[in-house]
């Protein structure tokens, strides 16, 4: 991961308040690894419920203003549609992360992930708005009942038919879940300001 960044592009601090945005959403996963193993099994969505632990987590910031599904249009950020809504953004001293968030178990139907799903419509948004003075954050979480998740065939089978993981994470944490099984949080940082060596924005 590349840490050198020119304080005066105007990333240095926004890519800070990335990091800690991202930490908030991995501790999630570690802190409640017994309910997260539990709802695996149940084969039912529960990426609502992560993302507001989040912003609960989030809100304990008192020097933070938080936003749950904030909309595109309202932070003038082209969106899909009219009234199309991120996940979550945070705004401290100056700096904004507007985040997409996607959660997937071993339940996850194809359609997130394969081809022009979930995963790739929350790249393309955020995409959509690099350069626009906002740093801009997917985060991806996995959960599964088996202990080494980038070690099982049936994992990596899925990673490979989305075009989200061509591009390394800037940020990641892995946690193990609580009687059994492993969670990830993956966290894609798209710079406020683009690097002219980057086409795309995104800082690895």
């Amino acid at each position: 991961m590349n840490t050198d960044i020119n304080p005066r592009s105007g990333n240095a601090a926004n890519r800070d308040l990335a990091a800690q945005v991202f930490s908030c959403f991995s501790s999630v996963v570690q802190e409640r690894a017994a309910d997260l193993r539990a709802f695996v099994t149940s084969g039912y969505s529960f990426e609502n419920w992560a993302l507001w632990e989040t912003a609960a987590r989030c809100w304990r910031r008192s020097d933070w203003t938080v936003h749950v599904e904030p909309m595109y249009r309202i932070h003038a950020l082209a969106g899909i549609s009219q009234d199309a809504r991120g996940d979550l953004l945070i705004e401290s001293a100056g700096e904004r992360i507007f985040v997409e968030l996607a959660l997937m178990h071993d339940w996850t139907s194809t359609k997130w992930y394969s081809g022009d799903g979930k995963l790739a419509g929350d790249r393309a948004r955020l995409m959509a708005n690099q350069g626009k003075g906002i740093g801009l954050l997917q985060v991806v979480i996995i959960v599964g009942r088996c202990s080494d998740i980038r070690g099982n065939d049936s994992w990596n089978r899925a990673f490979a038919t989305s075009g989200c993981w061509v591009t390394p994470p800037t940020f990641e944490g892995s946690h193990s879940l609580v009687p059994d099984g492993e969670g990830l949080v993956f966290g894609w940082w798209i710079q406020k300001i683009q690097d002219k060596k980057s086409r795309t924005g995104i800082e690895f």
